[in-house]
């Protein structure tokens, strides 16, 4: 849980730009932890948003559908959901 360099790890895999990974780590101090597996945060939704509309439009490159599923299975990881 709140395992950060794991879960950079798994989005370096996948491609994700160094600098998306530090406004995530931002955004993952920022915003509280979800409670009983519900909705992220803000901040950490706002980030998912970008990094599916950049797969969406070529920005970076993975297939849309991989794009959400990795994210939201990655950063449920990080925060102990059990969800991957």
């Amino acid at each position: 849980v709140n395992d950060f360099k794991s879960l950079e790890q798994v989005l370096r895999n996948h491609g994700v730009p160094q600098e998306d990974i530090g406004e995530l780590q931002e955004a993952l101090s920022s915003d509280p932890p979800p409670i009983d597996g519900g909705k992220f945060g803000p901040k950490v939704a706002a980030w998912i948003s970008k990094m599916v509309y950049k797969a969406a439009t070529g920005g970076w490159d993975i297939a849309i559908q991989a794009a959400g599923t990795l994210l939201a299975d990655a950063i449920s990881k990080y925060y102990g959901l059990g969800i991957v």
